[in-house]
């Protein structure tokens, strides 16, 4: 593709989108978490299986409904958690939704939520081992 000098980097859905962007590669950065998005993404889990709503509401503990909802909405609106239903304005809805996290971003999340493991840069490869006899 070749950019011109009219190109301009894509509109940016949040504040947050906009801070990790970074207009040199037209890439994300590093992604940044608050401890209730954490949450939430533990309590959903990082493999990208569905998630019915009634199970995430009993799981999530002693969360207040408010916080709850206006995280999971904010999760949604960045792409990380894909959902049955655009936005989650009640509890109600939250019962008749599903919800998963996106595999395009699952290792990226899966960083952010677990920063003291993240991966290395560079991959090792492993020697094998000779099977003859020396």
């Amino acid at each position: 593709m070749i950019y011109s000098a009219a190109w301009k980097p894509p509109l940016l859905d949040s504040a947050r989108q906009a801070e990790n962007y970074d207009e040199r590669f037209g890439v994300q950065r590093e992604i940044n978490l608050s401890g209730g998005e954490i949450s939430i993404l533990k309590t959903l889990g990082l493999s990208g299986a569905s998630t019915p709503g009634t199970i995430l509401k009993q799981r999530i503990g002693d969360m207040e409904t408010a916080e709850f909802l206006d995280e999971l909405n904010g999760l949604i609106m960045l792409g990380y958690v894909l959902a049955s239903k655009m936005h989650i304005g009640s509890m109600e809805d939250l019962e008749r939704s599903f919800f998963r996290v996106n595999a395009s971003y699952s290792r990226d999340l899966r960083d952010a939520v677990a920063p003291a493991r993240k991966r290395e840069d560079h991959s090792r490869r492993r020697r094998r081992r000779s099977s003859g006899a020396e």
